[in-house]
């Protein structure tokens, strides 16, 4: 026969058992939204880079060549400096 201990004991272990099930689903649902949140994000993000990409492209158009050639035309970073 279960004693008053035991049974107190059991009624014990099956609360904080619950009070676990309760603080996982909890922290699973906020890990849920985070993932939804970061998802938002990461397409907003993609989004933006598009964007800039486009009208970057539109106002700037330089072909390789080009930027090659200037390689070397420009006075060092250090003379930019010292004639300022």
């Amino acid at each position: 026969m279960a004693t008053s201990t035991e049974t107190n004991g059991a009624s014990n272990l099956a609360e904080q058992c619950q009070a676990w099930q309760r603080q996982c689903a909890e922290l699973i649902e906020e890990r849920d939204q985070l993932r939804a949140q970061l998802a938002k994000a990461e397409a907003e993000r993609a989004a933006d880079l598009k964007a800039m990409h486009a009208l970057t492209q539109k106002e700037i158009q330089f072909t390789q060549e080009e930027i090659l050639a200037q390689l070397g035309k420009e006075p060092p970073l250090e003379q930019i400096i010292a004639n300022l």
